[in-house]
């Protein structure tokens, strides 16, 4: 068996991070969204990655998982935010083709975050919740 080995910088520091990203486990957009969360100040975040972002929230089945692992974050890495990320050409949304054009599908993607940033509100009072949505030549915050 090979070992794989690298150097933890952050072993030696606090046990803390603010923020906590909720977002698809599409691998299409893993490094625009880390890049951008970093450049947007938000260096160090606990990841969630379930098909859909959003959908992972909304969705009763896979809902409390997400929710468990907030509140771990929470608790154990006193995260104080959770940014939740949705993006165009979704799978677990039927994909762009599920829509009659772009306008369509970022409403659609706007009205599950929003949903789901309410459902965060309200097993989290006082946490900070950043809906997120990005297509293929940005990423924006909804509201």
């Amino acid at each position: 068996m090979q070992t794989l080995s690298y150097v933890n910088f952050a072993q030696e520091h606090a046990h803390e991070c603010d923020s906590l990203v909720v977002m698809c486990m599409d691998f299409r957009f893993h490094a625009k969204i880390a890049e951008i969360i970093g450049h947007s100040g938000y260096r160090q975040f606990d990841l969630v990655a379930l098909p859909g972002g959003s959908r992972s929230i909304t969705d009763e089945g896979s809902r409390e998982a997400v929710l468990s692992a907030i509140e771990i974050g929470v608790t154990v890495h006193k995260v104080r935010r959770v940014i939740i990320v949705d993006h165009v050409d979704c799978r677990a949304y039927g994909g762009s083709e599920a829509f009659k054009d772009a306008e369509e599908e970022e409403r659609r993607h706007t009205d599950a975050l929003l949903e789901a940033s309410r459902i965060v509100r309200e097993k989290v009072p006082g946490l900070e919740v950043v809906p997120v949505y990005a297509d293929w030549s940005r990423v924006k915050t909804v509201d």
